[in-house]
C-alpha cells in the first residue's frame, strides 16, 4: 500500500523522526548533536514552522512541528539532513546515505495526542536509560519548557498549557 502523501495528512501538527541508516549511532558524539541542531537552526531561517518539542538521541531524533506548509517543511528537512550527512560522511571518511529513508512523519490530530507526543519525546532519554530525569538530558526541549526559553518556546504551547502552567 503506498504511503499517504505528506501534503494530504490533514493536520499542521507533525511528529517528525529521523534515524541513522541501520540504526547507526549518528549522534554518538556531542559535537554531532550540536552540529545537527546548529544546521537545523541555521536552515530554519526562511521557512515558516514552529518547533514545539525535540529530542536528539544517539541514533535518532524527534521533532514535534507546527507548519501550515508541509511541502515547504519537506524542503527544509531535505536541506538540513543533506548538509548534516555531507559533513558527517566527510569527517568519518564514509560515503552513502546516512539517514534511514528520508524522514518519518506522523500527523497529530487532537490535543490529547499532542500532549502525549510531547511527553513521549521528552521521556525518550529516561526510557533509554541515558538519564534518570528529563531535566538532566541536555539535547531535548524539556528544559525549554521548564525555563520558558530556548528553541521550543512558542505561542502555540502557551495556548495549549496556559501562561502559568507548571509543565
Amino acid at each position: 500500500m503506498p504511503r499517504l502523501a505528506r501534503k494530504n495528512l490533514g493536520t499542521c501538527f507533525l511528529h517528525v523522526m529521523v534515524q541513522g541508516v541501520n540504526k547507526e549511532y549518528i549522534f554518538s558524539k556531542t559535537e554531532y548533536i550540536e552540529k545537527y541542531l546548529s544546521i537545523f537552526n541555521k536552515n530554519k531561517v526562511g521557512f515558516n514552522f514552529t518547533i514545539i518539542a525535540y529530542c536528539i538521541m544517539n541514533n535518532h531524533a524527534h521533532f514535534l512541528i507546527y507548519t501550515e506548509n508541509i511541502e515547504d517543511f519537506g524542503k527544509f528537512m531535505q536541506k538540513t539532513n543533506l548538509q548534516f550527512a555531507t559533513m558527517y560522511n566527510k569527517e568519518n571518511n564514509r560515503c552513502g546515505v546516512l539517514f534511514r529513508n528520508r524522514y518519518r512523519t506522523e500527523g497529530i490530530y487532537d490535543e490529547r495526542y499532542l500532549i502525549n507526543c510531547i511527553k513521549y519525546i521528552h521521556e525518550n532519554p529516561v526510557k533509554a536509560g541515558m538519564v534518570k530525569k528529563c531535566e538532566h538530558y541536555r539535547y531535548s526541549s524539556y528544559n525549554d519548557y521548564v525555563k520558558n526559553c530556548g528553541m521550543a518556546k512558542s505561542e502555540i504551547m502557551l495556548k495549549v498549557f496556559g501562561k502559568n502552567c507548571n509543565y
